[in-house]
């Protein structure tokens, strides 16, 4: 099944080209990247990417102000046409072979769990009691329609939790590989969901 993998940035010039390397080269894969009006190099460098990169479907989406990782998700979900989406965040980057491996679950069922590790060797593996906690895009593979309606509030931090509890409010079948696909790279000041601006870590 097709999947659209998609990618809010914000001045990301170097990490968003980890990210895009770390996404297997298959046909069925699509990329959708919106840049949050990015001031460095983020922008030509995702262009020159996707030129270097020509059998990789990649669609650069660009907002004229900066509006934060939820606005940045919803134009993603727009516009994607996979069967399924999953959410990758650009500072962070997926373990290629598994995240194939992953992929191989992918049947029809509403959503499908992986698990990530972050930088302290945390392990995030979603189970019956913390699926609420843990909503974040790249938990999981969520099947395109069952998003119909349903976008992320405009926030800059933890708008995939809300955006997770109005998919489970519609009792989506549920799969769980464990399967530690994503390295999640937190704490990092930049990131999307870091409030520079408020001088606050969200």
């Amino acid at each position: 099944m097709k999947v659209s993998i998609i990618i809010p940035v914000y001045n990301q010039e170097h990490l968003i080209i980890r990210a895009l390397d770390s996404v297997p080269q298959r046909d069925d894969i699509e990329i959708i990247v919106c840049d949050d009006a990015s001031t460095d190099r983020t922008v030509p460098n995702v262009s020159a990417w996707s030129k270097n990169h020509p059998n990789m479907k990649l669609r650069l989406l660009r907002n004229e102000t900066n509006r934060g990782v939820g606005y940045a998700r919803n134009r993603c979900m727009d516009v994607c046409t996979g069967d399924y989406i999953y959410g990758l965040d650009a500072d962070d980057y997926l373990y290629t072979e598994l995240f194939e491996d992953a992929m191989t679950h992918l049947d029809g069922t509403g959503l499908v769990y992986v698990a990530g590790v972050s930088d302290d060797g945390f392990k995030w593996i979603p189970s019956e009691w913390n699926k609420f906690e843990w909503g974040a895009f790249w938990l999981k593979f969520v099947r395109r329609n069952l998003t119909n309606g349903i976008r992320c509030p405009s926030a800059r931090f933890a708008e995939d939790r809300d955006f997770t509890a109005k998919i489970l409010a519609k009792d989506p079948s549920i799969k769980r590989t464990g399967i530690i696909c994503y390295h999640y790279t937190h704490p990092r000041r930049g990131s999307l969901c870091y409030i520079e601006n408020y001088g606050t870590d969200a």
